[in-house]
């Protein structure tokens, strides 16, 4: 008796595996065929004016994964005023994490759009990006780049910077919970080339920012979630911010809010490491400013107390803004121009 109990619960067992393992494998298939009815839909077909197209497009990875590959991806916006194209893309969605896609960038990635003055080719020795997704859309996504360079040969007239190149760059959006979303955005030895072909000082940079209330999800359309939630008047929590350059050091944490309006109001605290640099860095960025802007390091001088920092010594003040109105103290120092929402 002992024996055949024991052989019937072996037999449930193997039932059961063989049972999961039909399971999984018409789970698989399903997606696939998903996936390639996504892909045929989507690839070159106009859709609003616009057109995605994949080249060579590859689905594979049984029985784990869904991957992905395309050897090249481009984009037509209406009557093709903006162009653009990927040199390829390895994604992987590993179908034991529902909604968590990661990938492989090949570069170059070239846009053009020749009304704004774009004719922009960048390249990386190593770039990745994320995503994750539920049923309502995005949850969040991130990119990371190794040895990054953007080269522009259109004219930005508004922006007079022809070229960067930087050691690493990486951003990412993500949820924090409570309707809440973490920023991080970082750069590590940015180098900017004006239209003139002077250098800016390399500059490293961290940010690390709080989105408050901006719901439980962005949607299929992140870019115009993020923009509903700033006219609704969003409010921002500024975790970390750094900036070094030329031995100057700029810190600074605080509140932000966003009215209906794009009007800024807030309150931060800025620390600065190495005030002497500030001048140089100056004069660096447009030559013969240095003095003026001694005055303006006397002035911080005058107006912050001594801290101590991971940096080092440092000066640091509080800066508020009421309507778009900046004060440092009782003394109003200038005026922020409005967000455009």
């Amino acid at each position: 008796m002992a024996k055949r109990g024991f052989a019937g619960w072996l037999g449930l067992i193997a039932g059961a595996i063989v049972v999961l393992g039909v399971l999984w494998v018409s789970y698989w298939y399903a997606a696939n065929t998903f996936a390639e009815r996504a892909i045929a839909r989507l690839n070159g077909a106009p859709h609003d004016g616009q057109k995605i197209a994949c080249t060579d497009p590859v689905l594979s990875g049984f029985p784990l994964r869904l991957d992905f590959r395309c050897a090249q991806g481009t984009y037509a916006g209406p009557a093709d005023q903006v162009t653009a194209a990927l040199g390829g893309i390895a994604a992987t969605a590993p179908l034991y994490r529902p909604g968590t896609v990661e990938a492989t960038l090949d570069a170059p990635f070239v846009v053009n759009a020749p009304d704004h003055g774009v004719a922009l080719t960048t390249s990386w020795s190593a770039g990745t990006a994320t995503a994750s997704a539920g049923f309502g859309g995005l949850n969040g996504a991130g990119a990371a780049f190794t040895t990054l360079t953007a080269d522009n040969a259109g004219t930005l007239p508004d922006i007079p910077v022809k070229s960067l190149a930087a050691d690493a760059a990486s951003a990412s959006i993500a949820q924090a919970g409570g309707g809440a979303y973490t920023i991080l955005a970082s750069t590590r030895g940015l180098k900017l080339t004006r239209t003139d072909d002077s250098a800016l000082p390399a500059i490293d940079a961290d940010v690390d920012l709080t989105a408050l209330n901006v719901g439980g999800g962005l949607g299929t359309n992140p870019a115009r979630r993020l923009a509903d939630w700033l006219r609704a008047g969003g409010s921002i929590k500024v975790e970390r911010v750094r900036i070094a350059a030329g031995g100057a050091i700029l810190a600074a944490d605080g509140t932000l809010n966003v009215s209906k309006g794009g009007v800024l109001s807030g309150s931060l605290v800025l620390r600065f490491t190495n005030l002497d640099a500030f001048a140089m860095l100056a004069d660096q960025i447009k030559p013969g400013s240095r003095k003026h802007a001694a005055q303006g390091i006397a002035a911080i001088t005058a107006l912050s107390v001594p801290v101590q920092t991971e940096d080092g010594p440092a000066r640091q003040t509080t800066v508020s803004i009421t309507d778009g109105l900046l004060w440092v103290g009782i003394i109003p120092v200038g005026v922020l121009p409005k967000v455009k929402l």
